[in-house]
């Protein structure tokens, strides 16, 4: 569906309706409803801010089943384009600008049609692409970073484009490279009309190329013109607009005195014809296969303003469509909406009359009185054109001080189909309107309410209640303990003497938790109930022997009946592994390494039975040699070495490895050769990815439950025992949390640091499948984390101002607790459950990590 509104120079304005035919027929607007009434159901089923998280929406497109939308995120923070079911708004999915699409290349938001100045939305611009219909968006690839890595932050950008994202899923079905500041136009069918800005400055603003693509063939281009945007279609005519000597764009309204439309073959970009020099001025307002309405005007001599009236004229041949001559008005405004199958409607304010063309040449084109409606005409607007029927809004007529907005639809001939729309209807499909709910004039988002055709409204489902029960906790903590100059907000404060939190957990009945002091890294254990300290192991003491945990040591759960926590320690030029008891801190055992000069080794996985090191290898800045080392527990004895792997995660006897060719420069920052699961006694392999993925990367594990695979079309979730695909998005998922029992949460974007995500997502796994959910509604929020079944989010805290209006506080606000759909079961929690067992609950707020400066808050609740 296109659109084109304008505001004109000086003097009237015309409206036109065209069809092939040449008969008028005038009839009252509000004549017997006809065939195709159409009832709107009370209850919207679903609105883009609720289900989307788009405080505002700028353009809406229904096909078929699916709803295409452009926006803003929360706090405005960039376009965000989303794909949803349309009747029940389940997202399919979602890119905002800046996020990759694939492995290069990133959302441009440069890619997306102008706003109108009145207010009105520009539709996504669609095309047919592969068997699927695309959304046609541009894209940027920046330059790479000194690690050779792309850097979306870079002002420097590598290469523009084209891409073709399928309706279906958000896959890119093609992209084509195209100079300077390329943006998608109009489509009908498989071709696309793109108009490429370049300037001495790097702006955006300059002289323009515009170019034909062929959508169904990978984005071949057909033709491309200079110096003119070329910017719609109507059958086998490309209509562009030459311009003055100031900067000009489609979509934004300006000065048109100068400009001359002109007319190209769409297939292969010949000229067919132009209006430069027959008037003064032209400029398109719709058209549809074989006719378009034009503006025009002319300025007589001594006039210091121009006339304008509206012609309709044959796109072949560039004339006047025969029968029709000129129609004129006084009016200032005038409106014009296709239903892009055909049908084009105008609205003549001056008298008012609607008017309609249909493409083809024995239709007739259709006249209607507008009734109903106040005194000015200029506050009527032709609102959407779909299935048919054409969609107005405007101030109800009547003697009232403030009158009430209608908003109705009609049909060609102006008889009333229907009302009761509660906003101005944007988009249509044959089940469906969306509505723009906001100010007048404007702005704001839109919900999705059902139609049916005859009086009945069609009944709403919306969706369910969550039935999941909350996690059970008390409000006030039991106690509580903080880094840095953080304080837990109620309950009794445990002076630890903390500088950064690294890890905490329930195991053998205590909390169990490790952090950074001024002596060193500690790992302790607690009363839960309490907070009474049982066992420490800090810096040099506790380890004996003079042995010191290593910095930023790793630290595994292993055994069963005798839990134990490894970690890392150093004594002196070597090093080992030491395993503590869980239960009273006691060593168990320790077993030294012996590396070589250049040799390192880290504790890397363990699980009931046995445990794995990493060890590597390197000369110069290059890793030379890599392996996994796998121990049995009990013994500590070298079971097993598999070369050319980095242990990522072990269970039940199975380790998942990344696997490297080596000699590679930078091993941390190379792209694994493969992933690989191989028996962690026989060293047997289990299965491997192959050439499944392009530049696989073990993004997040959660034992035999799920596996979180990075790579270079997106995100895939794996069963860690198979290697098989449970499910997958084009999304990028990173910074995931929780234990797939059965829901992990994550970070979409690219930004991989923590809780800098624009929203989150959950996957959650249970019977052997898994299922990813972006949850964009959460923009906003931020430390997104999971535990069991469970999501939370902290809630951003909004201050109010005078009116009503809500601004970011620049404070965060309390916790949420959500289900796997992102929907509230609970809330108003100090923060995120990080761990539990049968009698208490610790929330987490901030961070843990290696990171100065990280502060975090924990405190310990009853639960229940």
């Amino acid at each position: 569906m296109s659109r084109v509104r304008t505001v004109y120079w000086v003097g009237a304005v015309l409206a036109v309706a065209v069809v092939v035919a040449a008969s008028i027929v005038a009839l009252k607007v509000f004549a017997p409803a006809p065939e195709g009434a159409v009832a709107v159901g009370d209850t919207a089923q679903w609105s883009a801010k609720r289900q989307l998280g788009m405080a505002e929406v700028v353009g809406t497109e229904l096909r078929g089943d699916s709803a295409v939308l452009v926006g803003s995120g929360a706090d405005d923070l960039g376009t965000r384009l989303a794909v949803t079911d349309a009747d029940s708004g389940a997202l399919r999915w979602v890119f905002d600008s800046g996020m990759r699409i694939d492995s290069t290349a990133y959302l441009d938001e440069v890619g997306f049609p102008a706003r109108h100045d009145t207010g009105g939305t520009a539709p996504p611009i669609i095309a047919e692409s592969g068997g699927d219909w695309s959304v046609i968006v541009g894209y940027s690839v920046p330059a790479k970073d000194d690690q050779g890595d792309f850097d979306p932050t870079l002002d420097d950008v590598r290469e523009r484009g084209i891409a073709a994202l399928s309706v279906s899923d958000g896959t890119v079905q093609w992209k084509k490279k195209l100079p300077g500041h390329p943006r998608p136009l109009a489509a009908d069918g498989g071709k696309v009309l793109v108009g490429a800005t370049k300037s001495k400055d790097g702006t955006d603003k300059g002289p323009v190329t515009s170019y034909a693509l062929d959508a169904r063939r990978e984005g071949r281009e057909l033709w491309k013109h200079e110096g003119d945007w070329v910017y719609a279609l109507a059958g086998d005519t490309a209509l562009g607009e030459k311009s003055g000597p100031e900067y000009w764009e489609p979509g934004v309204d300006s000065v048109r005195e100068g400009h001359a439309l002109f007319a190209l073959n769409a297939a292969t970009g010949k000229r067919k014809w132009d209006l430069d020099g027959r008037y003064d001025g032209s400029a398109l307002q719709g058209a549809v296969d074989g006719k378009a309405v034009v503006q025009v005007g002319s300025k007589e001599e001594g006039r210091s303003y121009t006339d304008t009236r509206g012609i309709v004229i044959d796109t072949e041949t560039g004339r006047k469509a025969e029968g029709f001559g000129d129609l004129e008005t006084d009016a200032g405004f005038f409106d014009c909406a296709t239903d892009g199958r055909g049908l084009l409607a105008c609205l003549d304010l001056g008298e008012p009359f609607l008017v309609t063309i249909r493409a083809g040449k024995r239709d007739k084109s259709m006249r209607a009185e507008v009734a109903g409606f106040g005194d000015d005409p200029e506050e009527v607007d032709l609102e959407a054109v779909g299935q048919g029927r054409i969609y107005l809004s405007g101030a109800e007529e009547g003697d009232g001080e403030e009158p009430k907005t209608r908003y109705t639809a009609v049909d060609r001939s102006g008889a009333e189909l229907g009302d009761g729309f509660s906003g101005p209807v944007v988009a249509a499909s044959k089940r469906h309107v969306a509505v723009r709910t906001g100010p007048e004039g404007g702005g704001g988002t839109v919900r999705v309410h059902r139609v049916a055709e005859g009086t009945e409204p069609p009944p709403a489902e919306r969706p369910g209640r969550p039935e999941q029960p909350p996690l059970p906790v008390a409000k006030r903590p039991l106690w509580g303990l903080a880094t840095g100059d953080e304080q837990p907000p109620a309950g009794k404060l445990k002076d630890v003497d903390l500088d950064r939190l690294y890890s905490v957990e329930m195991a053998a009945g205590q909390l169990l938790y490790s952090g950074e002091t001024d002596n060193g890294t500690r790992f302790a254990a607690l009363d839960p109930a309490t907070g009474k300290q049982h066992w420490k192991i800090e810096g040099d003491r506790g380890l004996g022997g003079g042995a010191e945990i290593s910095e930023f040591s790793g630290r595994e759960l292993a055994g069963k009946d005798d839990e134990l926590l490894l970690v890392e320690y150093s004594d002196g030029d070597s090093g080992g592994i030491a395993a503590v008891s869980v239960k009273d801190g006691d060593v168990r055992w320790k077993r030294p390494d012996a590396p070589g000069q250049r040799t390192f080794s880290h504790l890397a996985t363990a699980d009931e039975t046995t445990f794995t090191v990493e060890v590597s290898t390197n000369e110069g800045d290059r890793t030379v040699e890599q392996r996994t080392e796998v121990y049995d527990l009990k013994t500590r004895r070298k079971l097993r070495t598999v070369a050319g792997t980095d242990p990522a995660t072990q269970f039940d006897g199975t380790v998942v490895a990344e696997r490297y060719d080596l000699p590679a420069k930078d091993l941390y920052r190379a792209d694994p050769a493969d992933i690989v699961a191989f028996d962690a006694r026989s060293g047997k392999e289990k299965w491997a990815l192959g050439d499944r993925y392009t530049d696989p990367r073990i993004s997040r594990t959660a034992g035999g439950s799920a596996l979180v695979l990075a790579h270079a079309d997106g995100t895939a979730v794996l069963d860690p025992a198979t290697g098989k695909e449970l499910d997958g998005t084009p999304a990028r998922l990173h910074n995931c949390s929780g234990s797939a029992d059965p829901l992990l949460v994550c970070g979409v974007g690219e930004d991989e640091s923590p809780n800098e995500a624009p929203f989150p997502a959950t996957v959650e796994v249970a019977d052997g499948r898994a299922t990813i959910r972006l949850l964009p509604a959460l923009s906003g929020h931020s430390q997104y984390r999971g535990f069991q079944e469970w999501a939370f989010a902290q809630y951003p805290r909004y201050e109010p101002e005078p009116g009503g209006a809500k601004t970011w506080g620049g404070h965060p606000g309390p916790f949420q607790m959500l289900d796997a759909r992102g929907r509230p079961v609970g809330g108003g929690l100090p923060g995120a459950a990080i761990a539990a067992d049968d009698d208490h609950v610790v929330l987490l707020a901030g961070r843990l990590g290696d990171w100065a400066g990280q502060d975090a808050t924990l405190t310990v609740h009853r639960r229940g």
